[in-house]
């Protein structure tokens, strides 16, 4: 059997953790390993035992973001950390990203998408916003690069080997993995290109020429 992913929620909201420790006991391949609303004890917990997603909400007492974010990345580099906020993200996305963040979910949004975002960055992906991954392509290389450079490398293939003519059954099985994850690719795909169907995604492979 596979291993559950071993989530650790940092929210120093009571009703908020209890959402969350709901919806992620519900899955099969997740679950809850610890909560805390304190960045010392996060800190602290962190050194001693073993996460594999950390839920991190961006105003948490005695120790800020900034500061756990850079410990953790010291001390426990493995660990996935998905912001979980209700802070707009212009004004601190790009820094998060750069000092090691694997995602964003901002409070309100439906809970299939906080499933979806803690699988993601357990896969070694990001989870980010078509708005997020815009601003990193202008800060970093211009307007004028291609949307899907903002594509992770697995998000590349998926894409290249569906406007093919691949279905997600074949993909699923030439990657070794379920065609439900395929499917998440594709929505993930989506949400980055800014485009609303699978045949969006065809033709926009077809106009930039990659396939």
């Amino acid at each position: 059997m596979t291993a559950r992913t071993r989530v650790f929620i940092a929210d120093d909201h009571p009703i908020v953790c209890e959402g969350l420790i709901a919806n992620i006991e519900d899955q099969i391949d997740m679950e809850v390993v610890g909560i805390s609303g304190d960045g010392f004890e996060v800190l602290r917990r962190a050194s001693k035992e073993d996460w594999d997603v950390l839920i991190l909400d961006l105003s948490l007492p005695n120790v800020g973001e900034f500061q756990i974010i850079e410990t953790l990345r010291r001390t426990a580099p493995g660990l996935k950390i998905l912001i979980y906020t209700q802070r707009d993200e212009d004004g601190y996305a790009l820094n998060l990203l750069q000092m090691g963040v694997s995602g964003f979910v901002w409070k309100g949004r439906k809970t299939q998408d906080v499933i979806n975002s803690i699988r993601t960055v357990a896969l070694g992906e990001r989870a980010i916003s078509a708005k997020i991954a815009t601003l990193l392509l202008d800060n970093d290389q211009g307007p004028a690069v291609p949307r899907y450079r903002a594509l992770s490398e697995r998000e590349y293939e998926i894409l290249v080997r569906y406007a093919a003519g691949d279905g997600v059954t074949q993909i699923a099985t030439s990657l070794d993995i379920a065609p439900s994850t395929v499917t998440n690719y594709l929505s993930r795909i989506r949400t980055k290109l800014t485009l609303s169907s699978n045949n969006e995604i065809i033709q926009y492979a077809v106009r930039e020429g990659l396939v």
